[in-house]
């Protein structure tokens, strides 16, 4: 018989954690991007360059790593899938952002395919190495 892991192990709440630091890894991105490469309009964002795609995208990929990372590390289950859970969730949230603000279909399409393999390789990796 196994002993009982923390409450603050939980799947779920490893799962959250992990979106958060996605999330903050997104943000803190695209805010460097912004400062170096400055902004579209809000109501033409058509008229944004292929580099500033490009860093979203980056920054997109780097979210779905760390969020899947950090919820791996952080459950020390030995199980890729609160990893995975925290990946999808911001998957989601990219797809309903690329539904909300038009984005060429190149950068689309490379969120929505290399999304969840980011974040599979990051989830897979944290659980052998919180094993």
């Amino acid at each position: 018989m196994t002993a009982p892991r923390h409450w603050s192990r939980h799947p779920v709440l490893s799962a959250i954690l992990g979106v958060f630091a996605g999330m903050l890894t997104i943000a803190l991105i695209e805010w460097v991007g912004h400062k170096a490469m400055g902004t579209a309009n809000a109501p033409e964002p058509a008229k944004a360059s292929s580099a500033m795609f490009g860093l979203v995208l980056i920054a997109w990929l780097a979210g779905a790593a760390v969020s899947a990372w950090v919820a791996g590390r952080w459950n020390a289950s030995g199980r890729p899938t609160a990893g995975v859970c925290a990946a999808l969730v911001l998957w989601a949230a990219t797809g309903l952002t690329l539904w909300m603000v038009p984005h060429p279909i190149w950068a689309a399409a490379a969120a929505l395919l290399l999304m969840p393999a980011a974040g599979w390789l990051a989830a897979t990796r944290a659980a052998k190495a919180g094993a």
